[in-house]
């Protein structure tokens, strides 16, 4: 099923990227692209896969002839950031740019601009594998440092304010611990990834989409022992923890989602190893670890304060600069850095994180590729252990429904109320509501001319104040058939506020927002619901089980679209619409064989 296809792997040059590129390349990719955090890291890695390329032909009859192609960048950043530091970019301007890219509509930024888009769509992937460990990427920009950190700074301006001191150094400080802040809040950085990553694969049609997950805490719960000096359990670790679930989940709504690529996610809990074993330099990182000496005649003594950082240039002579790097037996386990004999004894032995290789990983997400079912996919452990819809609810909601249908025949019918939102939902379900008490029956909305339904509504709205009030009384504005004129109540639905109480408007503008939750008068509106009525006739005919020679089996879905008097059943033909026209149905029918033939 890879044989031939384009596959992208991300992370490719980390301990388990690596490992999964081994694996898929020995089923002859066309083209096996990985992707690194910089070039350097590209490039190292396409080298050593062109090295095993060479390997695996001398060993095989079938030639493997792969093209093996290095990128590199931020996934998490537009793309004119790909190739720079987060900590490095502290021009308020850019920093802005940042965070208009996590917390405004997705419609108001140029997706275009995402590095991780843009990297999709060149590429037009069949296969997309993620070996990125996104839950430390984004949750060790340490909010809680940050949040200290805003608080000093709140304080300084206030203390400044109180002296009848000059602001203008205070605010300027306070100014950018708070842009520091906003762009280490996590969860909206996770939420616009899968947002930016979901977009780009149902753009080219990706089939698959594999992510390496973490747990957090390699699989360890909150006795983790395993923390960087802070409280236990760590909070810093446990928001690791949480971005890793918060992700998982957002996944699990992807896997739901019948128009993109079929998602798994392998979640190792435990330790990962590794890499190589040797002697030499050790790095926390990339930097080297220098040695430093503090001899005991010069030590310090305790007193009311203590320093976590001196320079040797601070502290009277006391601290001597060896010059020499810290050099030492080590087992490098990639990401998580380089281990001494003792701290991976500790940390694999039973009972602590133990280990697992990312070779064994690897395998894992070939096999899941190719249709053997592991076991390990998390997607399909979420599927098969989460309630679903049941049998008796669905028995039981005929009545339910009859009986909300016998007391609106009394107090009348209860449209919509904006409680449950979006607002499109309660705009299609008055204009459904409108269109019935109009006309009743598709057939007969159908029949009509858009210009003559347009001018029918209008006059329901002018002459029932009752309906009306209903309608721009929950946020529901009016849109008349002019297109320039409007009914509406105190507050709008739609748009949602996004800090800017006036919002400027033109043509466009409009019609993005009459789609979307206003109820819409116009005739070009009416000849939507037209056509509506004409594809849900269609549904009724062939569903027709009253007809000779109708098809009576199990193989419709036999909704009643029409109540007992004929007349339009308003929820079901939203539900309808939704499903349908909008493609919002949940996965039902959507098999593992539908999404590998778009391999």
């Amino acid at each position: 099923m890879i044989t031939g296809k384009t596959i992208v792997v991300l992370g490719g040059w980390g301990l388990v990227g690596r490992a999964v590129c081994h694996e898929l390349l020995q089923d002859n990719p066309a083209r096996l692209v990985v992707c690194s955090l910089t070039k350097d890291e590209a490039d190292e890695a396409v080298r050593d896969l062109e090295k095993e390329r060479g390997q695996m032909n001398e060993m095989q009859h079938a030639k493997i002839a792969t093209k093996i192609i290095g990128e590199y960048g931020d996934i998490f950043a537009r793309e004119e950031f790909k190739d720079r530091k987060p900590s490095d970019i502290r021009d308020p301007k850019d920093l802005e740019k940042i965070i208009d890219d996590t917390f405004l509509d997705l419609k108001k930024i140029n997706i275009k601009d995402q590095f991780l888009y843009d990297l999709i769509l060149k590429y037009r992937p069949n296969v997309l594998v993620d070996a990125i460990n996104t839950a430390t990427i984004l949750a060790y920009k340490d909010v809680y440092s940050s949040v200290l950190d805003l608080r000093l700074k709140l304080a300084a301006l206030e203390q400044a304010h109180a002296r009848g001191e000059g602001l203008d150094d205070a605010i300027a400080a306070l100014s950018r611990s708070a842009r520091d802040h906003i762009t280490s809040i996590y969860l909206p950085k996770l939420i616009r990834h899968i947002q930016i990553l979901y977009l780009a694969m149902k753009k080219v049609g990706c089939g698959f989409f594999v992510k390496i997950g973490t747990t957090g805490t390699g699989g360890m719960g909150l006795n983790i022992p395993y923390t960087h000096s802070e409280e236990k359990p760590s909070q810093k670790l446990l928001s690791k923890s949480a971005v890793a679930g918060a992700h998982s989940l957002l996944l699990f709504l992807m896997a739901n989602t019948p128009d993109t690529a079929f998602t798994m996610e392998v979640k190792p809990a435990a330790a990962i190893a590794w890499k190589s074993i040797d002697y030499g330099v050790v790095s926390r990182g990339k930097t080297p670890i220098r040695l430093f000496d503090n001899p005991p005649a010069k030590a310090f003594k305790l007193g009311d304060s203590l320093d976590l950082n001196l320079e040797c240039g601070d502290c009277g002579g006391r601290i001597v600069d060896t010059g020499r790097p810290l050099r030492a037996v080590y087992i490098n386990t990639g990401e998580n850095g380089l281990f001494s004999p003792g701290e991976f004894t500790a940390i694999t032995t039973t009972g602590q994180m133990e280990y697992v290789t990312p070779e064994e990983i690897a395998r894992n997400v070939r096999a899941e590729l190719h249709g053997r079912h592991t076991g390990n996919d998390l997607m399909t452990a979420l599927k098969n252990s989460i309630m679903s819809s049941t049998y008796r609810a669905g028995f039981i909601r005929d009545f339910a429904i009859a009986k909300l249908r016998e007391m609106e025949k009394q107090h009348g019918e209860a449209v919509a109320f904006e409680i449950l939102g979006p607002p499109r939902l309660s705009k299609l379900l008055f204009e459904a509501f409108l269109l019935k008490r109009a006309y009743g029956t598709p057939k007969k909305i159908v029949a009509q001319k858009a210009d003559a339904m347009s001018e029918k509504l209008a006059s329901l709205i002018d002459c029932d104040a009752d309906l009306r009030s209903r309608i721009i009384s929950i946020g529901i504005p009016i849109l008349l058939p002019d297109g320039r004129s409007m009914l509406r109540g105190t507050k709008i639905v739609n748009p949602p506020f996004r800090g800017d109480n006036r919002i400027p408007l033109d043509k466009k503008r409009i019609n993005e927002f009459a789609k979307d939750g206003w109820l819409d008068l116009r005739v070009k509106n009416m000849e939507v619901w037209r056509e509506r009525m004409t594809r849900l006739t269609q549904t009724l005919a062939a569903t027709d089980w009253k007809k000779k020679g109708a098809n009576t089996s199990s193989r419709f879905d036999r909704k009643n679209y029409l109540d007992e008097d004929g007349k339009l059943n308003i929820g079901e033909v939203v539900g309808w619409i939704f499903n349908t026209e909008e493609g919002g149905a949940r996965l039902g029918f959507q098999t593992m064989s539908d999404n590998r033939q778009r391999i």
